[in-house]
């Protein structure tokens, strides 16, 4: 089981999001870990592997980091987790993991299909559950909870893809919503009201 604090992952998190995928050697890793090549190696065979790790931990550490979402969440609830799910898709870990596979894709399709499948269903999940709870079949709350976390988050995460906006630099929890954002939050919420059904 890797240790999902271990400086290796972080440094080469750090790496493969700063550098990209192709441009960081498993020496750029070592350095920043303040460790040695021989040891990076003996812990992740191959850089393919080293950034599976990365994946495998950063998936982890979301799971912990998307609330949870009571079936009887009222409006201020419903935009605290609203709030949550824009600064974790927005913060500059999640940014530059989405930047990462958008250049590298291609190399490593299958991490970024686990990454992206991963994410999104963490993401989804409560609102997914929430909206049956209130009236839609599974396969519609499915599709209103993808659609709804794309309206909340697509404009927050262009801005900050394309270096409009910088990401919010602490992990999710720490930082304070722009007045972009809260507003974005907002029209967000009264969507999902309205599909709420009784």
């Amino acid at each position: 089981m890797l240790n999902k604090s271990d400086p290796v992952l972080q440094a080469a998190k750090d790496a493969f999001i700063d550098r990209g995928y192709r441009a960081t050697s498993m020496d750029d890793v070592a350095r920043l870990a303040g460790t040695t090549k021989r040891t990076v190696y003996n812990n992740f065979k191959s850089k393919e592997r080293l950034l599976q790790a990365v994946v495998e931990a950063t998936i982890e550490k979301l799971k912990t980091t998307v609330p949870d979402l009571a079936e009887s969440a009222d409006k201020r609830e419903l935009t605290a987790f609203a709030r949550r799910v824009l600064e974790i898709s927005t913060w500059r870990g999640s940014i530059g993991m989405q930047r990462l596979f958008i250049a590298e894709g291609e190399a490593i399709p299958q991490l970024a299909e686990l990454f992206l499948a991963a994410t999104s269903d963490a993401i989804e999940r409560p609102i997914r559950l929430w909206l049956a709870a209130h009236g839609h079949k599974d396969g519609e709350a499915r599709v209103a909870a993808g659609r709804w976390i794309g309206e909340l988050t697509a404009q927050a995460r262009l801005d900050r893809l394309l270096g409009k906006t910088a990401p919010y630099p602490q992990e999710p929890g720490g930082n304070e919503l722009t007045r972009g954002d809260n507003a974005a939050v907002d029209l967000a919420i009264e969507k999902l009201l309205e599909k709420k059904r009784r």
